[in-house]
């Protein structure tokens, strides 16, 4: 990440205008020097978000690509401008957890490029910032990633009897067949693949989803309370040693929270 996050922050303060590529990873886009879309395999497009969750059918989302969100909604009655720019959002930043980690090396080519008219922008260190946040949220799920990537196979048996679900996990729970990873659950539910890979960390943590097995001479599963994910050690920081960060866009990152929660 430190790398990708520092051709981000170089490029940002030249203003630059381009793409810079991440192997076969995917890209981030620049305009500016700002980060106005994030093109990825490893994560769900917007197109995934917005017609595999029902708010956009195909015809719907071929009109927004042939008009632009500038010349009016693409479906009035399913889907918003308002709506439109916050699933925007949700993809660039989900898009750009998965392709900050990528081991390919970065390489930039400037040029414009065609983009929506209104297209968001967000400054490289508020990205990074919300990518340290949502991997701490991820440690405290469950600290482990052999879940991450591998099949969802729901127990066959509770511990428990009660148990407390968020939408999300009830929807992974009702769609995981045991082959099924959280991505591909991701794009079947037009979900992001973050939010699929943190509400399956916590099945694993309480128990509903199986512990994946970890690799010849990996290392084991976390193991901790019953139930719940290991304590983690709060006197060692979650990934990396201490950053000096300079100022992050609140009022984004705010928009981009509220619009999380309205899709919970």
């Amino acid at each position: 990440m430190r790398q990708i996050r520092a051709q981000l922050e170089r490029l940002a303060r030249e203003q630059a205008t381009g793409t810079l590529l991440l192997g076969d990873d995917g890209a981030f886009h620049l305009l500016d020097g700002q980060v106005v879309h994030a093109e990825t395999g490893l994560a769900p497009s917007l197109h995934d978000l917005l017609t595999a969750s029902g708010r956009l059918s195909e015809q719907g989302w071929e009109g927004l690509r042939t008009r632009g969100p500038g010349q009016g909604p693409a479906s009035p009655a399913r889907l918003t401008g308002t709506e439109l720019e916050a699933h925007a959002l949700i993809q660039l930043f989900d898009a750009a957890f998965f392709l900050l980690r990528s081991a390919h090396e970065p390489e930039f080519h400037g040029g414009k490029r065609a983009y929506w008219p209104d297209c968001l922008a967000v400054d490289p260190v508020t990205l990074c910032v919300e990518t340290r946040r949502r991997r701490g949220l991820l440690d405290e799920a469950w600290p482990s990633p052999l879940a991450d990537d591998g099949p969802v196979e729901p127990v066959r048996r509770l511990r428990r009897q009660r148990v407390i679900l968020t939408g999300l996990q009830m929807e992974i729970l009702l769609n995981a067949d045991g082959r099924k990873t959280p991505s591909g659950l991701a794009r079947e539910l037009g979900r992001t693949r973050f939010g699929c890979t943190l509400a399956v960390r916590g099945l694993v943590a309480s128990a509903l989803v199986r512990e994946p097995e970890p690799a010849a001479g990996g290392d084991p599963a976390p193991r901790g309370r019953i139930g719940g994910a290991p304590l983690r050690d709060q006197g060692a920081p979650p990934f990396g040693g201490p950053t000096k960060w300079a100022d992050v866009d609140l009022a984004l990152l705010t928009q981009l929270h509220d619009a999380l929660r309205e899709l919970e």
